[in-house]
Order: structure tokens, then sequence, then C-alpha cells
């Protein structure tokens, strides 16, 4: 019976999320509508906001839980169910060969979060480089959060489109962009500790719960969102919020690494090792996804397909 309450309790939960998400989503509509701002720009507003259960989540796991490893995997996994999502717009939506018109400026974050996966998985398999520091922080977390900040200027230019002036409904909809990021934030923080029940009641692996269920359950904003941004024609910002979630979930890893009282870049173990290795494949074949654009619907969803199925092994694979 507790197991069956603790799931339901979940569930709530990351419904309640996802409806705050949707309402994001719906402001970063109007932030495009109404301000200058270009939409890969505003779809990485939206991926910090729909990445804020990342950030608790994993912050709760390793501060508050002292589960580190849990911290780690659980952004780490939602990137692959990340990218899962951007694959499942492309199948489920066919028809509007999504890719062909992404703007090629997404594989500028994509390009940032494979360096981000190929740096991490050099210090997972040299574990004593995750000891190497300048004076309290990390070099991993130096060069990461270099990289953030590289991307995002790299990336921020000038819109070309014309928009509407109308300063009241923009501030409308940065108020509720404000407050249901707050509620996105208090309801994972609850998710985070009902996962942390689940893996003492369920007995499995830590690492593969929270790729799996916190991995998810977190991800379900940029899921949600970006579907509701698809529908709306906002291909690019969705693009961007799912991209920019990926290395965003780096960052938090980081900030994990800032307040936790020992080096947790040292503290990654075979199941995080995985994780960064199927990662890293999946962000590959996002980048020639993005960047071999073709309006051949056919074509436009076999690397989709296969992302798919990559994510489905990883599950068959790991569930035992």
């Amino acid at each position: 019976m507790e197991i069956i309450i603790t799931f339901l309790v979940f569930f709530v939960l990351a419904t309640i999320t996802c409806i705050a998400a949707l309402q994001l989503s719906n402001a970063c509509d109007k932030f495009e509508k109404y301000s200058k701002l270009p939409p890969i720009i505003i779809g990485a507003i939206l991926a910090i906001a729909t990445s804020l259960p990342e950030l608790a989540t994993s912050l709760t796991s390793s501060i508050i839980l002292n589960e580190p490893t849990t911290s780690i995997s659980n952004p780490i996994g939602s990137n692959m169910f990340n990218i899962v999502i951007l694959a499942l717009l492309n199948i489920i939506f066919y028809k509007k060969t999504i890719n062909y018109y992404l703007d090629k400026k997404n594989n500028i974050f994509n390009t940032i979060a494979i360096i981000m996966y190929v740096s991490t998985i050099i210090v997972a398999l040299n574990p004593a480089l995750g000891l190497l520091s300048v004076g309290h922080v990390n070099v991993l977390t130096i060069l990461i959060f270099v990289l953030y900040i590289v991307g995002i200027a790299i990336t921020k230019s000038d819109s070309e489109e014309e928009h509407e002036n109308n300063p009241k409904e923009l501030k409308k909809a940065m108020i509720k962009f404000a407050i249901f990021s707050v509620v996105v934030l208090i309801s994972s923080y609850f998710l985070s500790l009902v996962a942390d029940k689940i893996i003492a009641i369920t007995g499995l692996n830590s690492g593969f719960v929270g790729a799996v269920f916190l991995g998810v359950a977190t991800s379900l904003p940029e899921l949600v969102s970006s579907l509701n941004l698809v529908k709306q024609g906002n291909y690019n910002i969705a693009a961007s919020n799912i991209i920019g979630s990926n290395i965003f979930n780096f960052l938090i890893v980081c900030i994990n690494d800032l307040f936790y009282s020992k080096p947790i870049w040292s503290m990654m173990d075979a199941s995080i090792m995985q994780l960064l290795g199927y990662g890293l494949l999946l962000s590959i074949i996002t980048f020639i996804m993005i960047q071999c654009k073709t309006k051949n619907k056919l074509l436009n969803i076999v690397l989709p397909i296969l992302c798919v199925v990559i994510y489905v092994v990883y599950m068959i694979t790991n569930a035992a």
C-alpha cells in the first residue's frame, strides 16, 4: 500500500510540474511576439526555467539527502530524455519536417553540450582530475561555466523579425513566467523527496533511479513546454529549450560541486559513465539531425527513431 501511495504522490507532483511548464511555454510565446529577443535566446531562458526541477532535486539529493550519485545522474539522465523529447516531436509531427526549419544556431548549444560530455568523460576516466581545483572550485566546474557563458554569448544576436510593441502584454508574460517558475521549483523539490523514498522502497540502484524516475519526471517541463511550442509553430524556441536545458543541466552539477562538502566530480561511478556515453552519442546524432536538413519526411525521422531506440536499449540493459 505504501508504494502505491508513494507513486501516486509522485504522479500528482509531476502533473503539477507539467501544468506549470505549459504556462511557461505560453509566456515564452508572448516573449517571442512582444520582445526583441531572438527565438534561440528565448528558448535558452525557458531552458533555465524548465531545468529548475533538475536544480532543486539535484541540490536536495546532494546537500540534504547526501546522495551525490543521484545529484549527478538526475541532470545527466534528464539530458538523455530531453534528446528523446526532440526525437519524439520529430516523429509525431513528421509531416511538418520540424528539423528542416530549425536554425543551425541550435547546434552551437549542441556543440557546447558535446564538449561538456567529452570533458566530463575524461574526468570520469581519470578520477584524479575530479580533485584538481583552483582554490575550492574544480577545474571542470570552471570549464563548464565558461562554456555555458560562451554558448549564450555566441547565440545572442538581434532578431530580424518584426515584433509588436505592447509593453503591457510583455509585462504580464514576465510576471506569469516568474510565478510558474516558482511553482515548478517548489513542486520539483518535493518530487525529489518522493523519488528518494522510491529508491528506498524498491531497492533499485540510485544512479538508475536518478536517471529514470527523476531524470524523466524532471524533464516533463521540457516535454510539455516543447510540445506546446511545436503546436504553435515555434520550432526554434522548442529546440533551444531542449538543447539549452542539456547544457544548463551540466551547470547544475557544477552548482552542486560548489555547495557539496566533497569534490562531486570525483564521485562518478560506472552508472554515470554509462549515462555520459549514451548522452554523448545522442548529442552527436542530434547534431547531425539539425545540420543535415532535408524536406524528405521519411529521412527526417530516421535519426529521431535511432535516438529513441538507443534510449530504449539503455532502459532495458539497466532495468535489471
